[in-house]
């Protein structure tokens, strides 16, 4: 699966408060606003794929955790083996290729029998991941940002 980052610079004033205030405090105020630019990245994921079972469009999870001194990561995308399987199959395409019946001697569907190996045509790529990060990649920075603000206009009351 593709790693995006998004590393954001020049914010020295932020820089400086997160240093006036407890480390406790400095941790969740981050935490708190990475779930929320995350959080954009997810739904933005979520928007661009089928919902045929739900059970991709549920895998979508995001996940927010301390990597480092000052370093909180968002990751997000499909949790699970079976999961990410499918998320690349869909965002990559595959090619055409047999399909080879292990347990059974055919394979049968909706009251249709077909045989011990059938023939896939392939699927053409239907990018949710890469398209969901580049459609979010400017909202979850402001999003990020005003998570911020009103962190520290709740710790100002």
């Amino acid at each position: 699966m593709a790693v995006f980052t998004v590393e954001v610079k020049g914010l020295a004033e932020l820089e400086r408060t997160l240093n006036q205030i407890p480390d406790d405090l400095a941790k969740r105020s981050l935490k708190e606003a990475t779930k929320a630019g995350g959080e954009v990245f997810r739904q933005e994921m979520r928007s661009r794929i089928h919902n045929v079972s739900g059970k991709l469009f549920r895998s979508i999870q995001n996940t927010v955790r301390q990597t480092g001194p000052g370093e909180i990561t968002a990751t997000v995308g499909p949790k699970g083996r079976w999961a990410q399987a499918v998320a690349l199959w869909l965002e990559k395409g595959t090619k055409a290729h047999d399909v080879r019946i292990k347990d059974k001697k055919t394979l049968a569907r909706g009251g249709v029998m077909y045989g011990a190996v059938i023939h896939h045509p392939g699927a053409k790529p239907k990018e949710f991941i890469i398209a969901g990060f580049d459609a979010g990649k400017d909202d979850a920075l402001k999003v990020f940002v005003e998570e911020l603000v009103t962190f520290f206009a709740r710790l100002g009351k």
